[in-house]
């Protein structure tokens, strides 16, 4: 073969190879190009995400601060609105959320409360009455009108405004102070509040002596009984 030949034969094989090495290295660059697009367009929304919930850690964590300071109901919503919107974040992502019960309902531990704090619940004055539909009569030209309670079994619940009578018939041996841990003057459950067993646990730390006891094993309704300086009772009846 002459030297002609030979050198066009190696030019050729020479330029195939580069041709196949610029085709190979397109190829890799085109995909890096497109890895590297990927991962852009996950990591902007990703980075929009986490610094949503950065926001919405600070808002929670200034919410419970002023929850400690103000005791708002303001400041529970807050932190609630913050679990909605991050086990929304968690589904999204596919991130199991860590598993919460009661959530609209926050017991407060009676050693986080101010001395002068304590979130006894809904207040009624309960009256032991000789006869019902008397008693009825009477209160209701006073401007109370029934919001609850059963006539047959004896009892039932009157409101005026912020003022709430129970008038109780054979129930009751003395006319009793009730609070209701939980509820508000409507009725209503509260966001936040002090467990029944909470509170007569700090009681008894008082040397405070009970009429009667709630079980602190049990959980949900529950009731004591104080007797005050005078002989007057009360009830703590809790109803959830």
């Amino acid at each position: 073969m002459r030297i002609n030949t030979k050198l066009n034969v190696y030019s050729l094989v020479v330029l195939v190879l580069l041709t196949l090495n610029a085709t190979v290295a397109v190829l890799l660059i085109n995909r890096m190009m497109k890895d590297t697009q990927q991962l852009a367009d996950v990591e902007k929304p990703l980075e929009e995400a986490v610094l949503e919930m950065e926001i919405n850690a600070g808002e929670t964590a200034r919410a419970v601060l002023d929850y400690i300071r103000d005791h708002e109901q303001r400041d529970i919503d807050k932190i609630h609105d913050s679990e909605v919107d991050f086990e929304r974040y968690a589904k999204s992502r596919k991130v199991r959320p860590w598993p919460l019960s009661n959530r609209h309902v926050i017991h407060v531990p009676i050693q986080s409360m101010k001395g002068n704090d304590m979130q006894l619940g809904n207040f009624s004055v309960s009256l032991n009455v000789k006869d019902l539909q008397a008693s009825k009569t009477f209160y209701a030209a006073l401007g109370f009108v029934p919001i609850g309670g059963d006539d047959e079994q004896g009892w039932i619940i009157l409101r005026n405004g912020d003022c709430i009578v129970g008038l109780f018939q054979g129930m009751f041996d003395k006319n009793t102070l009730t609070f209701n841990p939980g509820w508000n003057a409507e009725g209503e459950l509260l966001g936040e509040f002090t467990d029944v067993r909470e509170l007569q646990r700090h009681l008894k730390s008082q040397g405070m002596s009970l009429a009667s006891e709630a079980d602190e094993d049990s959980s949900g309704p529950a009731s004591f009984m104080i007797i005050d300086p005078d002989g007057n009772p009360i009830l703590v009846d809790q109803h959830v």
